[in-house]
């Protein structure tokens, strides 16, 4: 009869655990030397792409943690190691209880454990509000308006925002009525440069100035002069000596009225007509700004703005 041990084991008390999303669960792990057992323990944490010392059941989302990382054994006196269990509040939640896998290693040796752990629905959230402005902002077109966001965060007894900082990143964006894109109204994101993780963002509402240009001759056809001279020029040729005399100082006099009647057509006409581009039309527009976490049960909050564009 052969009996085979381990050279050490490892205990969690508490060994079961439930943490709304976003929280973490802490399991305070014994680790007892068997048999005189003398070396050193290693745990490694885990990552978005590698498991590390929680090679299974370890919840998509969620990440282990150990403090300290490793531990020596004297082959007489336990050791302890705290493992942390960090989850997103954005996460996909489990079905019920889920048992991970936890190893250490000592040389060849891997031993295993499992911890239960259940995660909840978070009770974390924040809104969004506009802090500069009084919710409407008047501008001209063509100019900008900066809108100041706040992002202030819920949640116990962890808070969505901790020091000026939100718990994950938040994607903007912005929608509007009358449509922004139809009206030619940029909106500058935080997305675009400033932390996305920050309390204290800004969002720049950007109209399109008018833009106008000269007027081509005969409003620009240049198919008309291009049929319009060799034509004539023809006629003339074909015409007697004396006759293509007269008709040489009628072309002239017709080529140099038709130029001069095209160069000046639409001058008294009104400015609107000799713009290419209008700009953003003059009038009020709801704009609503949102941001979200993404992921799997996204939080998401949003506020809306009156941006007044006068001529």
């Amino acid at each position: 009869s052969v009996t085979v041990t381990t050279p050490f084991t490892m205990t969690a008390n508490p060994s079961s655990l439930s943490v709304p999303a976003g929280q973490s669960a802490i399991y305070p792990i014994t680790v007892t030397p068997v048999g005189g057992f003398t070396g050193t323990v290693n745990f490694t944490n885990s990552t978005s792409t590698n498991a590390g010392s929680c090679p299974s059941g370890l919840p998509a989302g969620a990440l282990c943690v150990f403090s300290p990382p490793s531990v020596t054994l004297d082959g007489v006196h336990t050791q302890s190691v705290t493992l942390t269990i960090t989850t997103a509040a954005n996460m996909a939640l489990p079905s019920g209880p889920q048992t991970v896998t936890v190893t250490g290693t000592s040389g060849t040796a891997n031993v295993p454990m499992t911890v239960s752990l259940t995660v909840s629905a978070t009770n974390e959230s924040f809104t969004l509000a506009a802090t500069n402005g009084g919710g409407t902002y008047s501008i001209t077109v063509g100019a900008s308006a900066p809108v100041n966001l706040s992002v202030t965060g819920m949640g116990a007894p962890i808070n969505f925002v901790t020091n000026s900082t939100t718990a994950l990143n938040l994607a903007y964006t912005c929608t509007g009525s009358p449509s922004l894109t139809t009206s030619e109204i940029t909106c500058q994101l935080p997305n675009n440069g400033q932390p996305t993780n920050a309390a204290s963002v800004s969002v720049t509402l950007v109209t399109t100035p008018a833009t106008s240009e000269l007027r081509r001759p005969l409003g620009g056809s240049r198919i008309f002069y291009a049929m319009l001279l060799p034509g004539l020029l023809g006629i003339v040729f074909v015409a007697g000596p004396l006759r293509r005399r007269r008709m040489f100082g009628v072309l002239t006099i017709l080529v140099c009225a038709s130029i001069g009647m095209g160069s000046c057509g639409g001058s008294s006409s009104s400015n609107n007509n000799n713009l290419s581009n209008p700009g953003t039309p003059a009038g009020k527009y709801t704009v609503t700004i949102s941001a979200t976490t993404g992921g799997a049960t996204p939080l998401t909050s949003s506020t809306s703005i009156t941006l007044n564009v006068g001529q």
